[in-house]
């Protein structure tokens, strides 16, 4: 899910759901947005906590990469 560059994210405004709205929109970092990974949408003014769940995300998944 994640590589090994320092970028491990993007989190950007969008505008989701009917009527449309603005939020936040977090996925994998990819150079590629065909590659990129959705973790999560987050409301607008959340922009620590969606923060805090990508790295929680990121922490998981490089712990598990490195075993037991």
């Amino acid at each position: 899910m994640f590589d090994d560059i320092t970028r491990i994210a993007i989190i950007r405004e969008v505008q989701a759901g009917t009527p449309a709205e603005p939020m936040l929109l977090a996925e994998t970092w990819s150079a590629e947005p065909s590659e990129r990974i959705l973790l999560g949408y987050f409301p607008e003014g959340r922009l620590r906590f969606a923060a805090d769940v990508v790295w929680s995300v990121y922490r998981r998944e490089a712990e598990a990469a490195d075993g037991p």
